[in-house]
């Protein structure tokens, strides 16, 4: 497989958590973190055109040529950034995700509004809450 499939994407727009949604996901790591991401999936044929989040979970938008599943994909990105995060960053433990994620199809007019979205993840007050539960920004954005 190249990577000049990517016209007939999938788009997968993806939020999962830190286990028990602990606050691990410090500013001062998240853009290597993120970096580390979006190198990985092209690693892995799946394009990362988002990746952003707050201390206790992580979103993304992936688009996915035929042969990757979602399974997959999830996979990659969480096995190893979870391997990252032990590996790089200290005092955290034996980092981990949560179990699942939660997943949702765009269409291709969406990318750029959920792009955008993504962006604003860690910087947006409200988003930032400890009281967070994605449930009324699940509602608002899907």
């Amino acid at each position: 497989m190249t990577h000049s499939s990517f016209k007939n994407d999938l788009y997968v727009c993806c939020i999962f958590s830190t286990r028990s949604r602990s606050s691990l996901l410090l500013p001062e790591i998240r853009e290597q973190l993120w970096k580390y991401m979006e190198d990985i999936s092209w690693e892995s044929y799946i394009r990362t055109l988002a990746v952003g989040g707050a201390e206790g979970h992580i979103h993304f938008l992936l688009g996915l040529p035929s042969p990757i599943t979602m399974k997959y994909a999830t996979r990659v990105m969480k096995d190893t950034s979870a391997q990252w995060i032990n590996d790089n960053v200290e005092g955290i433990g034996n980092f981990e995700w949560q179990r699942g994620c939660k997943a949702s199809c765009i269409s291709s007019s969406k990318v750029e509004e959920t792009v955008r979205h993504i962006g604003r993840q860690g910087r947006d007050y409200e988003h930032d809450r400890p009281s967070f539960h994605g449930k009324d920004e699940d509602i608002d954005f899907f």
